[in-house]
């Protein structure tokens, strides 16, 4: 999986990958917690308008040229590493460090959990995006 930067692209075979700085994730979940709290969601997502909102805000802000399907990728994605880390602390063997936003366990923990989920060894020593505020605001609004 690339860095955080990288993470929300569309697939290669349908678009080329765009690039997401720090400053732009914080803002797009930001929105998406604000859109979230005035009720710009059905059935689980966001209406058409809040994404066209979001898009706009998006783009205008930051001089970009992304579309919808992009954001819908990017919160895919932030989904995903948030089901993950809460998974993980979940587990009596892991923590959190807050200051470093890392999941944290003995080396021996990681070597062996990294033997059966070889996907998740990128979260070995590597900070995350903390959106854990942003995304339990957002399922709090829902």
């Amino acid at each position: 999986m690339g860095t955080e930067a990288e993470a929300c692209g569309m697939p290669k075979s349908t678009r080329s990958r765009i690039y997401w700085t720090p400053d732009h994730n914080h803002f797009l979940l930001d929105m998406m917690v604000e859109h979230s709290y005035r009720g710009a969601k059905e059935g689980g997502g966001f209406k058409r308008e809040a994404w066209q909102s979001m898009l706009t805000s998006l783009n205008d802000k930051f001089g970009l040229d992304h579309d919808i399907i992009q954001l819908m990728s990017c919160l895919k994605y932030y989904r995903h590493q948030f089901n993950v880390v809460n998974g993980l602390r979940s587990q009596s063997r892991f923590g959190w460090d807050e200051d470093t936003c890392t999941v944290i366990a003995k080396g021996s923990v990681w070597n062996d959990y990294i033997t059966i989920e070889k996907d998740l060894r990128h979260f070995f020593n590597s900070p995350v995006a903390n959106m854990s505020s942003p995304i339990h605001n957002m399922k709090q609004a829902e």
